[in-house]
């Protein structure tokens, strides 16, 4: 289907969501974990909810890959 990419500009990073279909939000699950603090046993990257985080549009896809780190979750 659609990828989408959502940018955490404070922390100069993004990460890739590729939408099953028209109706899937599964990326809201995704922002909750790295929103919610980590607790010692987690390692998973974290984003502040003061964070400014915006849903990035296609054209600047390989801006993002040349200049952002990229999360694998």
């Amino acid at each position: 289907m659609d990828t989408i990419l959502i940018v955490n500009i404070n922390e100069n990073s993004f990460f890739r969501y590729n939408k099953k279909n028209e109706t899937d939000t599964g990326y809201n699950k995704l922002l909750l974990e790295l929103l919610t603090p980590p607790d010692k046993k987690t390692t998973i990257s974290h984003w502040l909810r003061t964070d400014k985080i915006v849903f990035a549009p296609k054209h600047i896809e390989s801006y993002l890959e040349r200049t952002y780190n990229e999360l694998y979750l």
